[in-house]
């Protein structure tokens, strides 16, 4: 079990990497952002200004995020999350793309109120394989503890 006090802030960690089919590409736009960019064939040959069919920005952004939940451990004490932030868009993610996804510790809180919990803040990026950033996020979570929290020093939590 991987908690709280497994992580170390500056620490980085490549996640691993995915690519999207045409089909995957469609299919979750059509259900999610069915934004012409992402499904109408025809109007992208004619006006896209990226040049061909290109994936929802939130597509890209589930995919590394899948990967950073499952990139650590089999099992992590995660208890939910307050959010993200910050979210970018640098590059349109085409079919076939391989994207691989870095995560660095940017920062982690015990907390004085919930003192079985503390708060890691990681910075996700997606980079595709000719090493151009795709997407960045910062994403926050909740993890158990395995100390019982006595030296928490923050209160925000």
């Amino acid at each position: 079990m991987k908690y709280y006090e497994d992580y170390e802030k500056g620490e980085t960690k490549q996640l691993g990497s995915f690519s999207l089919t045409e089909e995957e590409i469609v299919e979750f736009a059509e259900k999610y952002d069915p934004l012409w960019l992402h499904v109408d064939e025809e109007r992208i040959e004619k006006e896209s200004p990226f040049g061909g069919l290109i994936a929802s920005g939130w597509h890209s952004l589930m995919s590394c995020h899948r990967l950073l939940v499952e990139g650590d451990e089999d099992d992590i004490a995660a208890l939910g999350s307050p959010g993200v932030e910050n979210v970018t868009w640098s590059l349109p993610v085409y079919p076939g793309d391989e994207i691989t996804v870095t995560r660095t510790v940017v920062d982690k809180r015990p907390s004085q109120k919930v003192p079985d919990r503390g708060l890691v803040t990681v910075e996700v990026v997606g980079e595709n394989e000719d090493g151009n950033v795709v997407l960045s996020y910062v994403s926050k979570m909740y993890f158990g503890r395995r100390e019982d929290g006595a030296d928490a020093e923050e209160d925000d939590v």
